[in-house]
């Protein structure tokens, strides 16, 4: 749940960073490093202290919002005008947009590891059962630490990638109710909710469905809570359809 509010953090210390004269390393590693902090200290939480993960995420999302807010001056627009900076969100390559670059990089990593390395097994076996996982030699509290992280500096590139696209940071509003879209594209993906059973293009595609439907609405000018609406039936179906069948 506070995938937002990293991003809101990574915008903010980047672009307070770039604001106060450092260059694009020093914007970019602190704003990485912020994220992972976070991802960190949501691994700990959930895998040392045993503290339910919606509760830890939520806690986070909260606090990692006003912390945004407090390192760009209470919530101001911190403006970017670092052309190096601003070519991670508007350049292209060829005709490719960078961010589209850098999310297939991303994806195309993050499908290899889960389907062809021991480290995306021990995901898929944790999130299934993590008793069973643990008797059978998996390092659980390793890889539930190391899955936050990761999560949570994909979730500061985002950040870094949207401020460099609107040249500023907005603390108040960047990644605002994106943990919402990650979930319900995960879940329409084909991801499982009680775990086991994950699929990244799944939840590419799932993306994409949820995107093509809200800019469809948008072009016909339908109102954008009936978007929300559809995206909240789509979600409900996947659920269905995973649902174990009844004894």
């Amino acid at each position: 749940l506070s995938v937002g509010a990293v991003m809101a953090i990574a915008a903010a210390v980047a672009a307070t960073r770039l604001a106060d004269g450092g260059g694009l390393a020093l914007a970019i590693v602190p704003a990485l490093a912020a994220g992972a902090l976070v991802g960190g200290l949501n691994g700990w939480l959930v895998a040392r202290e045993r503290i339910q993960p919606i509760v830890v995420t939520l806690a986070t999302l909260i606090a990692g919002r006003g912390v945004a807010q407090v390192i760009s001056d209470d919530g101001q627009l911190v403006a970017v005008r670092e052309a190096a900076f601003l070519a991670l969100g508007r350049e292209r390559l060829g005709p490719v947009p960078v961010p589209v670059l850098v999310a297939t990089a991303v994806v195309a990593v993050a499908a290899f590891v889960l389907a062809r390395t021991v480290t995306g097994r021990h995901v898929l076996a944790v999130g299934g059962n993590p008793v069973a996982a643990r008797l059978a030699g998996v390092p659980v509290t390793r890889t539930l630490v190391t899955v936050y992280v990761t999560a949570a500096l994909l979730a500061a590139l985002a950040g870094l990638l949207e401020a460099a696209r609107l040249g500023a940071a907005d603390a108040a509003k960047i990644g605002l109710n994106i943990e919402l879209d990650a979930i319900a594209a995960t879940v329409v993906g084909g991801t499982a909710l009680r775990g086991g059973r994950a699929t990244i293009v799944g939840t590419v595609l799932g993306a994409l469905v949820l995107q093509v439907i809200a800019t469809g609405f948008n072009m016909l000018l339908v109102p954008y809570a009936w978007s929300l609406a559809i995206r909240a039936v789509l979600i409900l179906l996947a659920v269905a359809v995973q649902r174990p069948p009844r004894a």
